[in-house]
């Protein structure tokens, strides 16, 4: 099967939106596997209520049980049916509970993957995709122990291929690379980066030598318009930046770049590193300095001539994903129909469909 696992370092920042995208993917392009659709946001269950929306909804109950050892986490799953799109959604029975570390996440992996011959019975769809929505901070859900993916043996079968979706945020880039960043938390000795944002380095690396066997990175670094900019105190910093309902440039120029190499979590910063702006040239009082890790990615296009496959650039921003609801839409497929149609999907697909040309040249191999 392939996973898809939607992570950032906060909310609001676009993984209901990804996890949207890769589900009409499957839907509309590739239809000819089933996909499981999981939302672990128990509390705020945008990506369920999105896409369970009208239709037929089949054999509602609670069909998995997971946990580790005696936490359990149980998940509602159901079928819904709109005739030319089926697929099974599933969410947290209690809202209120929640994995803890990467010992429990991926002791849920594992109680899914071990589901499936009764989830194939129950809905006679055969899951072929696994998108699982996160409400995790990927820091929680990884590990920077080799030991604890080894302890899995769903990592190192070669019929599990993993995508980790990783969304950037400004800040992240900020005190990696140790730019703008001003207010600092605690600092290492050698002054580069915070003790969260070097752990962050620590179980990126570590995740990327365990995971799919070591076969092909399983790290999608996402630049999404709503996170490359600098958090302000103006609230309308945002629309002078980017007019509403139109393509950023700098991200354009990235997807528009030929296909490169995948590149993993230590290589993309320190290429970023050689292109980064003297500190002493920068100045955050100044709203262009607001956007300077977005001019980063447009001297990244311009310097490499190319957009690694594992780098997916958002390259939209759209008004009406600003405060969506599952209210916009009665049904579902009207919803994915719409989103199918958009630029902001188009593209998306774009950058997916080379991710997934390089993840099955080498299992094809």
């Amino acid at each position: 099967m392939e996973w898809h696992i939607i992570t950032s370092s906060k909310g609001g920042v676009g993984k209901t939106i990804l996890s949207l995208m890769l589900l009409t993917y499957y839907l509309k392009d590739n239809n000819t596997r089933s996909t499981f659709a999981i939302d672990l946001n128990g509390m705020n269950s945008d990506f369920q209520k999105l896409i369970s929306a009208g239709g037929e909804k089949q054999n509602l109950e609670t069909l998995i049980e997971a946990g580790c050892g005696e936490k359990r986490f149980d998940l509602v799953c159901y079928k819904v049916d709109f005739c030319d799109m089926k697929y099974i959604l599933a969410w947290p029975q209690d809202p209120f509970k929640m994995l803890c570390g990467a010992d429990e996440f991926f002791n849920f992996l594992c109680k899914i993957k071990d589901s499936v011959p009764a989830i194939a019975k129950k809905f006679q769809l055969q899951p072929g995709t696994v998108i699982v929505d996160t409400n995790f901070h990927f820091c929680n859900v990884f590990s920077d122990d080799s030991e604890v993916y080894g302890r899995f043996d769903i990592f190192q079968n070669q019929d599990e291929q993993f995508f980790v979706w990783f969304i950037w945020v400004f800040r992240q880039l900020d005190n990696l690379l140790n730019l703008l960043s001003l207010e600092r938390g605690f600092i290492l000795e050698d002054g580069n980066g915070n003790v969260a944002d070097e752990r962050l380095r620590q179980i990126a690396e570590t995740m990327q030598s365990c995971v799919n066997d070591q076969c092909i990175n399983p790290f999608v670094h996402v630049f999404n318009t709503t996170t490359v900019i600098r958090a302000s105190r103006a609230a309308n910093l945002f629309q002078q930046i980017f007019p509403r309902d139109s393509e950023v440039p700098e991200l354009r120029n990235l997807r528009d770049q030929p296909a490169g190499q995948m590149i993993d979590f230590q290589g993309l910063l320190e290429n970023f590193e050689k292109l980064k702006p003297d500190k002493k040239d920068v100045y955050v009082q100044d709203i262009h300095d607001n956007r300077v890790f977005l001019d980063l990615l447009g001297k990244y296009a311009d310097e490499y001539k190319s957009c690694p496959r594992n780098v997916v650039p958002i390259t939209h921003h759209l008004k009406v994903l600003e405060s969506y609801t599952e209210g916009t839409y009665s049904r579902s497929d009207e919803l994915i129909n719409w989103f199918y149609k958009e630029s902001v999907y188009k593209n998306f697909e774009t950058s997916f469909k080379r991710l997934l040309d390089a993840h099955r040249s080498v299992v094809n191999n």
